[in-house]
């Protein structure tokens, strides 16, 4: 097969945006593009096999049992598949691809086989592809299989891409951007209390509430926001703990 060439399609996208996320893993991804096995013609009846496309990553298994195998990506392209077949016809097409697939592969490697289906630009909330997307994602009988609904507008493919691999084995849910970030923030009520220094007033009250215990040294010395937050949850969770270790189980 011969290395996947640069292209203006959407599924390049995908795939430069895949290896870019590899790499960051520390994983050396292989690309490969040419076609199915000349035997499988007959099989999938077909007069012309398709182009697909492979991205493998050496040593990525996600079975501790597989150690030596590599994770294979089936990519296909809607486009060239729907030469052939109709869009109705599409989801069983795309698993009939698949089993070939799967036979060409060792034991081990089969078993750490994706398929990703690549639909034509614009489609992200056609309701026909959209249902086609849910069925291929609930047939995990071959292998796992995800369908990302590119949009029409060209400059919006990485960031769609993005997306899309987010739900994949590629997901990297532990990197953080300044814009990510904020975004936790924003969604941290407690952080965003200790935004206010009116809140802080709200805990440091908390402490010396008449519901708790008279303030020790360590309430009295936690100034910053965060030391009041463990100050005030570490006494809640004794009192649970005390209340627990006295409670009386009743007779059986």
């Amino acid at each position: 097969m011969s290395a996947i060439s640069k292209s203006t399609d959407p599924w390049q996208s995908l795939v430069a945006r895949a290896v870019a996320l590899a790499q960051a893993g520390g994983w050396n991804p292989k690309q490969e593009e040419g076609v199915l096995p000349t035997w499988s013609a007959d099989l999938l009846e077909m007069e012309e096999l398709p182009s697909i496309r492979r991205l493998s990553i050496p040593g990525r298994a996600q079975d501790e049992d597989s150690e030596g195998s590599e994770l294979t990506v089936l990519l296909l392209v809607a486009e060239e598949l729907l030469k052939q077949r109709a869009l109705q016809d599409l989801g069983a097409f795309v698993e009939a691809i698949s089993r070939v697939e799967r036979a060409t592969m060792s034991a081990g490697d089969a078993d750490e086989l994706r398929l990703w289906l690549v639909a034509p630009a614009g489609k992200e909330e056609d309701r026909e592809w959209i249902v086609l997307r849910d069925e291929l994602m609930r047939d995990t009988y071959t292998c796992t299989k995800t369908v990302w609904l590119p949009p029409n507008d060209a400059a919006q493919w990485s960031s769609s891409a993005d997306a899309f691999l987010a739900s994949t084995f590629l997901a990297r849910p532990w990197s953080h951007t300044e814009e990510t970030d904020a975004a936790t923030r924003d969604l941290d009520a407690m952080t965003d209390r200790l935004t206010n220094k009116d809140h802080l007033a709200f805990y440091q009250a908390l402490l010396t509430s008449p519901a708790e215990p008279q303030a020790t040294e360590a309430d009295q010395a936690a100034t910053s926001p965060d030391d009041l937050v463990v100050r005030a949850v570490q006494r809640r969770v004794d009192a649970w703990l005390e209340n627990l270790a006295t409670r009386q189980d009743p007779e059986p």
